[in-house]
């Protein structure tokens, strides 16, 4: 006998994805805030900015242990976010193509974040192209691409049947 599954499952399912995302998203944001003042507690001698207690973990290690170590904390968020979007693609689209279109999109983004970032290292004014970079990155670290991704994805679906 085979289990018959409600017709609100999906829903349910979209529902709590919404949930993760947003309460993610404030994790996210919250993390990285007490990660970057304590970077600057560090950097700039100044406990201008406060961290919570939460956070004297980051205490026993030094500015560029912590430096680099957000590279790898940056990478975790966008890969979490690159996974919501696949779950959630594959859960409204039951197309097989829409694996290959996420991670192209999401290769793509991470690309020019990365040409932006390479360039700035290299000009005179780096600034300008860091700030660059952090903007496409923080696509990646967001539902933003998801957003973009549900109805461009669902308009290719009607222009192929039809």
């Amino acid at each position: 006998m085979q289990l018959k599954t409600s017709p609100k499952l999906p829903y349910l399912k979209l529902l709590s994805i919404v949930v993760f995302i947003v309460l993610f998203g404030f994790f996210r944001d919250y993390f990285l805030s007490q990660y970057n003042n304590y970077l600057y507690q560090l950097y700039y001698k100044d406990a201008a900015y406060k961290i919570d207690s939460e956070f004297n973990f980051l205490k026993g290690f030094n500015y560029m242990q912590l430096y680099y170590a957000k590279f790898f904390i940056i990478a975790f968020f966008c890969l979490v976010y690159y996974l919501i979007a696949l779950y959630t693609l594959k859960l409204l689209f039951k197309e097989k193509k829409t694996f290959p279109i996420t991670s192209l999109f999401y290769s793509c983004i991470l690309l020019i974040s990365l040409i932006f970032y390479l360039y700035g290292k290299m000009a005179t004014d780096s600034e300008k192209f860091y700030e660059l970079s952090r903007t496409f990155l923080a696509l990646l670290q967001s539902p933003l691409l998801l957003m973009i991704l549900i109805p461009a994805i669902k308009l290719g679906t009607k222009t192929n049947s039809n």
